[in-house]
């Protein structure tokens, strides 16, 4: 009785956690998609970003999709959703551990994209930019 208890339990937090992780692999595809298509990607950098997030969103429904069918019994969906969502893990640890080298190098990139963003949208009067000068100055030393 104890067993099977615990089999239901675990079946439940398979089948919940990858409704979870199905939702976000969609999502994510789906931002992609629309910052793709409407042209957000800006240089060539900026799409092959999103195209590597949609290919992880890509991985994640997959996986997520794999798991639910082998808690419906199919052993070999579920090697396989095992086998995708541990492929989206190991990307993500992987972009992780990029961003953590990169650092620095993504700050000064993001102050760079928002002065240029402030000043092509609000101009370099200092009267109208004062609030954003405010912002820029807590993320330069936050």
């Amino acid at each position: 009785m104890g067993m099977s208890r615990c089999y239901a339990l675990m079946k439940c937090l398979l089948i919940l956690f990858n409704i979870i992780f199905l939702v976000v692999g969609v999502g994510a595809c789906a931002f992609c998609g629309w910052a793709l298509w409407a042209g957000y990607g800006g240089a060539g950098a900026g799409r092959a970003g999103l195209w590597c997030v949609s290919a992880w969103g890509a991985a994640l429904a997959l996986g997520a999709a794999g798991c639910l069918r082998g808690a419906c019994g199919s052993c070999a969906a579920l090697r396989g959703g095992l086998a995708l969502l541990a492929l989206a893990c190991a990307a993500e640890a992987a972009a992780a551990a990029w961003g953590a080298a990169h650092a620095p190098q993504l700050r000064q990139a993001l102050r760079d994209r928002l002065r240029d963003t402030v000043a092509h949208e609000y101009g370099l009067l200092p009267d109208r930019t004062h609030m954003l000068d405010a912002i820029q100055h807590g993320v330069r030393y936050h």
